[in-house]
């Protein structure tokens, strides 16, 4: 799936009041997403000692004039560029609260950015149409296979309904780990079961530190929803190969936990998952496989997570199930957009990979068919075209069958 147009937000300007910014994506645009709280400088310092790729650091003073719980997006005026960024405070910044306007920021943000040294102004704001849920409950049995999530019919009509947004995060408010679904599989409640409140499968609740899967309890902490941007008014296209290739070898995804790799494969395009995840997934080891987060995408090769002792060791401090986690390097990560590893992923097989892997065991059926449909039916060429494509699909019925789903 490519992107046709990026995302950028426009910035007009007015001489005694607030800067309006209109979020816009191709002839697409919409005034009200972001709320300008104040223009900022990047100071020469960058943050250090944080593994965090989207954090800025501000001064106490800017810090308490900063809207409590708000999901906060720094944008260059210059190129219209948006990053979602978490402030944080910063002691030895209190010479620089005096101009009430200096920040720090890791080198990833300033890349995202744009940013130059020539510049002096980047614009903070806050994101709209996002909500906290302090009631989560357990799914019915409905909609667990198609990883729906149910709303409360107040808060869908408010912040899901008629946005213009494809994917929103669910974010658990306390520890940041998120899930990212697409609008879809967002539900609307039919019965009134209260003021906002979630109803989440029991993976849902596992990959936001809700349910503790060894001792089978539930955490008590507040989650919040909030758009995606990059994916204001839809995702672009798929390319029509690709459409192709999904019909004939099946299409196959699942949405696991990031978490480190082996230390051996943080220099290559290697994940790793576990032998039932590749089998749910349809792929063999060294296959290709596409990662997706937002709406960016990488490929990557496969291999299997064959040690589950070392893999929980390396990521100790974010403990995960080896059945519901993908080992991701972290150059990959970047190119992902994955700011920590505290997000799912969605995992698909890579269709193209997988139909031109078997095009050799096509090459004997497709002539074989075009011998006997020449020599003995004597058929036309549009015949002989249409055999071959059905010869090619039922060859590849193995792959298909191969997939969970």
């Amino acid at each position: 799936m490519e992107i046709k147009r990026e995302t950028k937000v426009t910035i007009i300007d007015h001489v005694d009041a607030m800067p309006d910014l209109v979020l816009s994506r191709g002839k697409k645009s919409k005034k009200g997403a972001l709320t300008f709280l104040k223009p900022v400088e990047v100071d020469t310092k960058s943050v250090s000692g944080v593994y965090k790729l989207n954090v800025i650091e501000v001064s106490p003073l800017i810090h308490s004039l900063l809207p409590a719980d708000a999901n906060f997006v720094l944008v260059n005026p210059a190129n219209g560029k948006f990053d979602l960024v978490e402030a944080v405070v910063s002691e030895d910044m209190t010479d620089a609260a005096q101009t009430g306007s200096i920040i720090r920021t890791v080198p990833a943000v300033r890349e995202r950015l744009g940013y130059t040294k020539e510049q002096k102004t980047l614009y903070l704001c806050c994101l709209k149409c996002s909500r906290v849920f302090t009631t989560v409950r357990r799914q019915s049995l409905d909609h667990v296979k198609d990883d729906n999530l149910i709303m409360s019919a107040e808060s869908y009509d408010v912040i899901i309904k008629n946005a213009p947004y494809k994917l929103f995060d669910v974010v658990n408010k306390e520890t940041g780990v998120s899930i990212c679904l697409q609008k879809k599989h967002i539900i609307r409640a039919e019965k009134a079961e209260g003021r906002d409140y979630l109803r989440m499968n029991r993976k849902h609740r596992i990959f936001l530190g809700l349910e503790n899967r060894e001792q089978g309890t539930e955490a008590k902490t507040e989650v919040y929803i909030r758009p995606v941007l990059d994916s204001f008014e839809g995702m672009g296209w798929v390319n029509p190969w690709t459409l192709f290739t999904r019909l004939f070898v099946g299409k196959s995804a699942l949405s696991l936990m990031c978490r480190r790799p082996y230390e051996c494969d943080e220099n290559t395009d290697v994940v790793r998952l576990s032998n039932a995840n590749m089998k749910l997934l349809g792929v063999e080891e060294m296959d290709s496989v596409i990662l997706r987060h937002h709406t960016k995408s990488v490929k990557c090769r496969v291999l299997e997570l064959d040690d589950k002792e070392l893999f929980e060791e390396i990521n100790g401090d974010v403990p995960a199930p080896s059945d519901l986690a993908v080992g991701i390097p972290a150059h990959v990560r970047k190119k992902l957009g994955l700011n920590f590893i505290n997000c799912a992923v969605k995992i698909e097989r890579d269709t193209n990979f997988l139909f031109s892997k078997s095009l050799p065991e096509q090459i004997v059926p497709l002539l074989l068919t075009f011998t006997t449909s020449g020599l003995v039916l004597d058929t036309h060429i549009l015949w002989e075209i249409l055999f071959a494509v059905v010869v090619v699909y039922l060859n590849l019925s193995s792959k298909r069958h191969m997939r969970c789903n």
